[in-house]
């Protein structure tokens, strides 16, 4: 048994079809195939059960094997991050956790200028939601993230917050929209208009929500998204208006698109999020100094 045999399960086990495990696996499909006969040769026992059509499902064996299959791996990120403590205080690997819009929020350019300064420091990236991202900290699957909400000093004993960007939501239309002229937008303005809501998992949803609800306003809700694309995409088309950061509406330039103000002002705010004794971690300390110095040069 190998470190990429306990992969190449737990990939088939997520996707349980061995063509498209093996493709997000880069390997072949034969290969895959063989790799786990050879664990259940050497353990005894299926792993899976199998159908014609090379889907899968998990055996009652199969289904502990990935529960400790992925324990181990997650000890040898741990491992891997702990002796780095032990080399050179510019080398070493770290786990950071990314939102699906970083790229509109100069976290790349942050991130790329890190790499620049060290390059002997191995970064691993996980992209999800916010609330997902911190749960991987506290549970040691990652050693930073990058989130949403609004926090403030004390809110959490174990996390640290540190303000990385501000930016205000702008309701987005086509600039054919009979609202796109006007100075802000509230929601008493959106009444019987068709608007593209925020996805439930971002954390403007909840305030958002609480704004739209006001006496005499009804809005068309035709559906939920939070991705950049897919709302600009909306807003163009003139199907709806949808909600994005003034961040991101920066890089819409060209498009039919205009942004609004939105009152009441909503702030998205993206904060590092790094335990509270990440400091013992030369790594994430460095990391975490380096960013918070980035993103200060910003604001100047």
């Amino acid at each position: 048994m190998n470190i990429n045999q306990l992969k190449y399960v737990i990939k088939l086990a997520d996707t349980k079809n061995f063509t498209k495990a093996a493709e997000e696996l880069y390997i072949s499909q034969p290969t895959l195939s063989q790799q786990v006969k050879l664990l259940e040769k050497e353990f005894g026992v299926m792993l899976f059960i199998r159908n014609r059509k090379k889907e899968v499902t998990l055996t009652e064996a199969g289904n502990d094997f990935v529960y400790y299959a992925e324990r181990i791996l997650s000890d040898i990120d741990k491992l891997q991050v702990a002796l780095g403590n032990y080399c050179s205080p510019n080398s070493g690997k770290i786990r950071v956790g990314l939102l699906w819009t970083f790229g509109y929020a100069n976290i790349d350019k942050c991130m790329n200028e890190f790499n620049k300064r060290y390059p002997l420091v191995k970064i691993k990236v996980y992209i999800n939601g916010s609330s997902v991202l911190l749960d991987e900290l506290q549970d040691n699957e990652l050693d930073c993230a990058f989130v949403t909400g609004n926090y403030t000093k004390g809110d959490h004993d174990l996390i640290n917050f540190d303000l990385v960007s501000q930016s205000d939501i702008l309701a987005i239309m086509s600039k054919k929209h009979h609202l796109s002229e006007r100075t802000y937008i509230t929601a008493q303005d959106l009444d019987r208009e068709m608007i593209m809501m925020v996805s439930k998992k971002s954390n403007i949803y909840p305030v958002l929500k609480k704004s739209l609800s006001v006496p005499d306003t009804n809005p068309i809700i035709i559906g939920e998204s939070s991705q950049a694309d897919v709302c600009l995409q909306i807003a163009e088309s003139g199907l709806a208006i949808a909600f994005i950061s003034a961040q991101v509406m920066e890089y819409a330039n060209g498009r039919d698109i205009k942004g609004v103000p939105f009152k009441p002002t909503i702030k998205r705010n993206i904060y590092l999020a790094t335990m509270a004794d990440s400091y013992k971690n030369n790594i994430i300390s460095m990391f975490r100094e380096f960013v918070i110095n980035y993103s200060h040069n910003l604001k100047k």
